[in-house]
């Protein structure tokens, strides 16, 4: 299997997500099927079901946060540098045209958070400038038209 790249930061915060999953949600809904289930004929018991999906899609999630953390390939800043985009460094780009500047943090597995610019380095931006060195352009298709972005400035997260 592929690691995922990831700092300690997203690793402790899939791992404080998984712990609360397993030590919290899950022993409540587990309850909640209990009780449900001694209520009775359990074919007209709408809350023992959805109770019961819960359950499964509790279960769904843990394996797959399990499986991210196992994979988990912690990149500190010593490891990188800011010659060219990769994960862990901040970019600012222009779009061609335009002069508006944005600037975005590559980030791994639980550290996504695009309402502060914090993008996945697997998104759809963030694949067209992973590579790309300041002054190159780089082109997004997205769902309604292709960009072209200009490398600005890259550099290394806080």
């Amino acid at each position: 299997m592929e690691r995922i790249p990831m700092t300690e930061k997203g690793r402790a915060k899939l791992q404080a997500e998984l712990n609360h999953l397993k030590s919290v949600k899950r022993p409540q809904v587990a309850e909640d099927v209990a009780r449900f289930r001694e209520m009775g004929d359990l074919r007209e018991n709408a809350d023992y079901h959805a109770a019961r999906e819960e359950l499964g899609m509790i279960d769904g999630k843990i394996s797959q946060l399990e499986g991210k953390i196992a994979l988990a390939d912690i990149i500190t800043n010593d490891k990188l540098t800011a010659d060219s985009v990769v994960f862990g460094t901040r970019v600012t780009i222009q779009e061609v045209g335009d002069d508006e500047k944005e600037t975005f943090d590559l980030v791994g597995e639980g550290e996504a958070d695009p309402a502060n610019n914090k993008i996945l380095t697997t998104s759809p931006l963030a694949q067209a400038l992973l590579a790309k060195k300041v002054g190159e352009t780089a082109i997004f298709k997205g769902p309604r038209r292709t960009v072209k972005y200009k490398i600005l400035k890259i550099a290394l997260q806080d």
